[in-house]
């Protein structure tokens, strides 16, 4: 059952970014009490989706144990800002710290001796999406096929990750580590943006013939 005093959630409108994603559900306090939390929320359930820290499910009834009482096949998927488990496990997660963390803010900005700068986008947040929902794809496949439940867990940290795998294997192939170079490719170039005498442009000539035909324009 929609809620149809959803915009009106926790205290004031939903969040103009959030509106879009954010189809809220509510079930009374007396079906709570009744039937618990598992059934109301999960018994029913393909799909359960959740990014609190670890143990909030567990304490609010919706662990992935407790939900497979009532329905042996769910696919549960955990986003967390660090993993499930280890050191930084109960600490709250962002898209900066998760930047920061990975070390993305290192590889952007104009150069040594500038500050640091995040990418302009949250690429944590939107990868970690992107992780779990390709994650839960593959996992429902696997409901279909075998019947048995599944679990996907993905974090922000992660996500940040996957995106410096190219100066990872530059470290990897060099023992040097990637820096900061504004616009520019570390092994390519012209492959970045120029200021002219009126404006900026950018260049992607990552070949001499590409590079010559540029000239010659």
């Amino acid at each position: 059952q929609i809620n149809p005093d959803s915009n009106k959630l926790h205290g004031g409108p939903l969040s103009s970014l959030n509106w879009l994603l954010e189809l809220p559900v509510w079930h009374s306090d007396a079906d709570l009490v009744r039937w618990g939390p598992s059934h109301c929320f999960g018994s029913q359930a393909d799909i359960v989706i959740e990014n609190y820290r670890p143990g909030t499910m567990e304490r609010l009834g919706l662990a992935y144990a407790t939900l497979q009482e009532e329905n042996p096949r769910p696919v549960y998927c955990k986003i967390t800002g660090f993993g499930s488990d280890g050191p930084y496990a109960q600490r709250a997660g962002y898209d900066l710290i998760s930047q920061v963390m990975s070390g993305i803010i290192g590889l952007t900005g104009e150069g040594p001796g500038r500050p640091p700068v995040k990418v302009g986008v949250p690429v944590g947040d939107v990868t970690a999406g992107i992780l779990a929902a390709t994650g839960v794809l593959a996992a429902y496949i696997e409901v279909l096929r075998t019947g048995e439940a599944q679990l996907v867990d993905t974090s922000l940290l992660e996500a940040s990750l996957v995106h410096t795998y190219w100066p990872a294997a530059l470290a990897f192939a060099t023992g040097l580590s990637a820096g900061p170079m504004g616009s520019a490719h570390p092994v390519a170039a012209p492959y970045q943006t120029f200021l002219t005498s009126d404006g900026w442009i950018n260049v992607g000539a990552i070949s001499q013939g590409k590079l010559e035909r540029i000239a010659l324009k």
